[in-house]
């Protein structure tokens, strides 16, 4: 609830106590009681519980309801507009961009239930029950209404964010597919024409580097469309390292075996970076359900490792990396381990194979 909101249901309680107060005090519309009817209390209680009806809808709505055994409270449509429009989303949806859920209907049935009852014992007169639920009713209706527009908002926002994003990864794409083919010519062209035969390697490690970076830019792009293959191999050959392979190697879900070689990847590029000369090992367990992917270094000569926040350097590698992993139902565990470094995935095949056949 924001600080707007809470002062406007607040105005909305008063209102509706003031109304009901005033229906009381002129209850035939012509002649004045001089005495306040029984029920005139719980009606201001009702009202005053619309106050928290943001916060709380389902139970406002059903302590509303409970006054229906003494009087009609004016309250219980309002109750019932906020048990729907208000109810807290469903676990794992966005607030606002969630369905009703059923916890509200069942509230609302109740709050109808009790407004088509005749039961109350602190007011002589009988209502129309049948009116009174039939408003409860509209009123539980209209808050559904209201929300189902919050949520096609919602999702129309969502939609064109999603579209932008889109339109933004292209034109990224295009800028830097550009450029890095124009450094794979220039290195081929540098390899070509130089005598040297260390500038010639180098230029050779430029030019793969950028052909390599140019395929995943590729994958990246396209991560999230079918696949030709639903399964295929993990392939640490062209990242110049020799893991440890533990079980029996199988083919994985593609999402599966894309994430474990940016795991491997971005392990290696922190190796490099803040440990240069230490000694790596990759670990990578095939267990039945799961891929266990671990790469650990240990500095030279014992030197301390700098704890870092991100395997890029830039804050961004290793998050990325956690989001990449969690969003397959994985986890990532990395930080100082004895004397070094270590980088440990666990990403389950069995359920990243079930959502890409979805």
């Amino acid at each position: 609830m924001s600080r707007r909101e809470l002062p406007a249901d607040v105005a909305i309680a008063l209102g509706l106590a003031a109304v009901a107060v005033l229906a009381d005090v002129y209850a035939t519309g012509t002649a004045r009681q001089a005495t306040p009817s029984p029920g005139m209390p719980f009606q201001v209680a009702g009202a005053a519980l619309l106050a928290f009806r943001r916060l709380a809808p389902a139970t406002v709505t059903v302590l509303v309801s409970g006054l229906c055994v003494l009087t009609m409270p004016l309250a219980l449509p309002f109750a019932a507009y906020a048990a729907t429009a208000h109810a807290r989303p469903l676990r794992g949806a966005s607030a606002g961009r969630s369905p009703v859920p059923p916890r509200a209907v069942g509230v609302v049935a109740l709050a109808v239930a009790s407004a088509a009852f005749p039961w109350e014992t602190a007011v002589p007169s009988q209502p129309d029950h049948a009116a009174a639920a039939l408003t409860v009713a509209a009123g539980g209706l209209l808050g559904a209404f209201v929300r189902a527009q919050r949520r096609a908002t919602g999702l129309a926002a969502d939609l064109a964010a999603a579209e932008e994003r889109e339109r933004l990864a292209a034109d990224l794409h295009d800028v830097i597919t550009h450029r890095v083919s124009l450094m794979v010519l220039e290195s081929g062209a540098l390899g070509a024409s130089s005598q040297d035969e260390s500038v010639r390697r180098a230029a050779a490690r430029i030019g793969d580097t950028g052909r390599q970076a140019l395929r995943e830019l590729r994958d990246l792009l396209h991560a999230d469309r079918p696949a030709p293959e639903r399964t295929a191999r993990l392939d640490l050959s062209d990242l110049d390292v020799e893991p440890v392979v533990v079980g029996e190697p199988v083919e994985l879900p593609v999402a599966v075996a894309r994430t474990a070689y940016r795991v491997v990847q971005e392990g290696l590029t922190n190796a490099r970076k803040h440990a240069p000369g230490a000694e790596v090992t990759v670990r990578v367990g095939y267990d039945p359900g799961c891929l266990r992917v671990q790469v650990r270094d240990r500095p030279a000569g014992g030197a301390p490792y700098p704890v870092t926040t991100s395997v890029d350097g830039g804050g961004l590698g290793l998050e990325g990396l956690r989001r990449r992993v969690e969003t397959l139902g994985g986890e990532l565990h990395a930080g100082p381990a004895e004397d070094g470094f270590a980088l440990d995935v666990t990403l389950p095949t069995q359920a990243a194979a079930r959502e890409e056949a979805g």
